[in-house]
């Protein structure tokens, strides 16, 4: 995905873009029989699916009340990513809503102007320091991130990799954090699953990953190996340039790898309005028990995210690195 977002050669983004393609039909025979035996499994529980069930277990809600919020955020955001779509296609070609391309297009230049400011190696001190402004403490725990079993991150040098390896350590540390300071006398209630909200999870990590965007912390953490601060008409341009729901509905038996491609580039279309870079099904979450039928707890977390900023905006006219944001 970084070389998609980065690389200036066209052929090698959409040969990127092609192997990833390459990973649905690969994946769908053994997805699709485990989708159909989650599904059975629910409804032999009383649920409608196993998203329902998932949902209802982690959220003490169900399908029925979740999608209609998500239906309704895609209907409202529709105007707006309509234009955005219109005005790229009207200022940089029609051939920039290629799924190979968009990224590109949308950040290609910028992500080069600013990978001088995010150097790998940096990234954990900008990460600790953050953290310890933030008055972040693991209370005595000991947390282990190895930045290369995250297959998101490129190889250190490629632009972007130090972007990359911050925003993974601001959000699994803040997932850390969180989980070290649970008080509760129970292992229960440290860890992800249920009876955790996902988008309670998320929200913390989201919120702190979050953070590297805002220009108060890009004005003193974003700088390059010999101490030169990103300029500001980097951080304008940024901030100038600135939903993804995927799930799979109770179709039992009848789940094939054609419905299943269909669905998922349905999907696609209804929610971005173009293909992915990013086909659907490279997306490992619903793959895995822990991480299937939990991709609304992103959106729902983001959500949270921008209202936690309005707040602290409104009580403190000021959104980061200070202890008394999370105190």
């Amino acid at each position: 995905m970084t070389l998609i977002r980065s690389s200036e050669n066209e052929a090698l983004r959409k040969s990127c873009y092609e192997g990833l393609c390459s990973i649905g039909p690969f994946i769908a025979p053994q997805f699709i029989e485990v989708v159909n035996k989650r599904n059975m499994l629910a409804q032999l529980l009383g649920f409608v699916d196993f998203y329902d069930y998932k949902v209802q277990a982690a959220e003490g809600f169900g399908k029925a009340t979740l999608f209609p919020i998500l239906e309704t955020l895609v209907q409202r955001a529709r105007p707006i990513l309509d234009d955005a779509l219109e005005k790229l296609a009207n200022e940089k070609g029609a051939d920039e809503l290629k799924p190979w391309n968009t990224s590109f297009a949308l950040a290609g230049s910028l992500a080069k102007e600013k990978d001088p400011y995010f150097p790998f190696e940096t990234a954990v001190n900008a990460w600790a320091r953050s953290f310890a402004a933030l008055g972040i403490k693991y209370e005595g725990a000991t947390m282990q991130l190895d930045l290369s079993s995250f297959t998101s991150l490129a190889t250190p040098g490629q632009v972007g990799s130090g972007l990359n390896a911050l925003v993974t350590l601001m959000h699994e540390g803040g997932h850390a954090a969180h989980f070290a300071n649970v008080r509760q006398p129970s292992p229960l209630f440290s860890q992800e699953r249920v009876p955790t909200s996902i988008p309670c999870a998320e929200n913390q990590s989201m919120f702190l990953d979050n953070l590297v965007g805002v220009a108060a912390w890009l004005a003193r953490y974003a700088y390059s190996k010999d101490g030169q601060v990103i300029p500001w008409e980097l951080i304008e341009k940024e901030i100038q340039n600135n939903a993804h729901v995927q799930y799979f509905p109770s179709y039992g038996s009848l789940l094939n790898s054609h419905l299943c491609f269909a669905l998922a580039d349905a999907t696609e279309i209804e929610v971005q309005g173009i293909m992915s870079g990013r086909p659907l099904l490279a997306v490992p979450h619903p793959l895995t028990d822990e991480s299937a039928a939990y991709m609304h707890g992103y959106v729902m977390a983001e959500m949270a995210v921008f209202q936690t900023r309005k707040h602290f905006l409104k009580v403190w006219q000021y959104c980061g690195p200070q202890e008394r944001i999370l105190g």
